[in-house]
């Protein structure tokens, strides 16, 4: 932080979660950091940021002078090409049927992302569909879903270069965060899944929001529920008209999350 800077260097403020809560042991941590984030974004030239919805809360919380600040906006963002060709990866690993459709929640499971309940809802699908966790291990979560008797979780490490095919072996796609706060809320265009899904061509789920039926405005790639009941509705749509979903997550990825498309834009503004 205390770094002496070239004369004519360029200051970036580079952001990729909106910490409105203490996420520290104590407030003075908290209290500490906050005090240095705000000085330090005062002094930058450029804020790089996910997208518009997010920097006007930032420029808020850290107020800023949403007009005076360059805003760059790059979404997450994944490199190499779209993946286009289904897997039976994980039918594969998991010993599964290879004509049910596996509706993937890829990610973390926490209690605060619904995991528990949107496992409740998935375990009742249509026998055609089979709910697979692949999940970072949180034991006590964990050991909740395992109760379900037809999910199947999936927790093994696997290398970098297996995370496409496991991904491609998905039909259709869990993206559920809370929208109690403005970090989870915000999260179409902030989500490493949502990019992964659509590099492979997987439509997925989320939860409605204003700032999200936007997006689904430009593209209908995902589905939105405002209840986690509405999940099975949601599959049945996207399944009706799976061809157009899957084209449009490939769109998707190429309009707002590849990294090959996206960073040229943003060396371009910092010039």
């Amino acid at each position: 932080m205390n770094r002496v800077h070239a004369p004519n260097s360029t200051r970036i403020y580079f952001s990729l979660e909106l910490y409105n809560v203490p996420p520290f042991d104590t407030p003075y941590e908290f209290d500490k950091l906050r005090r240095l984030e705000v000085k330090y974004h005062h002094l930058c030239d450029h804020t790089v940021i996910q997208d518009k919805n997010r920097a006007l809360y930032l420029a808020d919380y850290n107020h800023v002078d949403f007009d005076k600040m360059n805003w760059i906006y790059l979404p997450v963002s994944i490199k190499g090409d779209v993946n286009t060709g289904k897997s039976t990866y994980l039918h594969k690993r998991l010993h599964l049927d290879l004509s049910k459709k596996i509706i993937l929640n890829y990610g973390m499971v926490a209690e605060r992302r619904y995991s528990v309940e949107v496992a409740s809802v998935l375990n009742n699908l249509d026998p055609q569909y089979i709910p697979v966790f692949h999940a970072r291990v949180n034991e006590e979560v964990v050991d909740k879903i395992r109760l379900f008797d037809n999910i199947v979780l999936s927790q093994d490490f696997i290398k970098e270069s297996d995370l496409n095919n496991l991904i491609s072996s998905g039909y259709i796609g869990i993206s559920i965060y809370n929208n109690d706060d403005k970090n989870n809320k915000f999260t179409i265009l902030s989500s490493e899944k949502n990019a992964r899904y659509c590099q492979n061509g997987i439509p997925f789920i989320c939860l409605y929001s204003s700032e999200t039926n936007a997006i689904y405005q430009q593209l209908k790639y995902f589905e939105m529920v405002g209840s986690l009941e509405e999940i099975p509705e949601a599959i049945a749509k996207i399944d009706r008209n799976y061809s157009g979903y899957q084209k449009n997550a490939i769109e998707a990825f190429n309009k707002f999350y590849s990294f090959d498309n996206n960073f040229p834009h943003l060396l371009k503004e910092i010039e």
